[in-house]
């Protein structure tokens, strides 16, 4: 017998986004980590300006990103596996998606 567990934190919905800041290595927050993988649309940076560049979220937080930005609407095993490849060669310890 035993015990498995795999601790996941799904915050979704509008306005989520805003929250992130509060969210990264805050003691009650529910992301820690220093780098994040952000999972766009298949390369559409629609809003991301402010988000990203601006600093509003993941620069306040002092956390560094990479963008991975190869998901489609149901994504495919290969694809899934290519985001999962992608975040380890890039030291990620959590994802942000942005999909739209």
């Amino acid at each position: 017998s035993f015990n498995f567990s795999v601790p996941t934190n799904a915050l979704f919905g509008a306005g989520k986004l805003n929250e992130l800041y509060t969210q990264i290595n805050s003691p009650m927050g529910a992301v820690h980590g220093k780098k994040a993988l952000v999972v766009i649309s298949n390369g559409k940076s629609t809003g991301l300006t402010d988000i990203w560049t601006d600093g509003k979220q993941l620069k306040q937080s002092k956390a560094e990103y990479i963008i991975f930005d190869k998901v489609g609407s149901n994504p495919t095993k290969p694809v899934v596996e290519e985001g999962g490849r992608f975040a380890k060669e890039n030291g990620c310890d959590f994802i942000v998606a942005y999909l739209i």
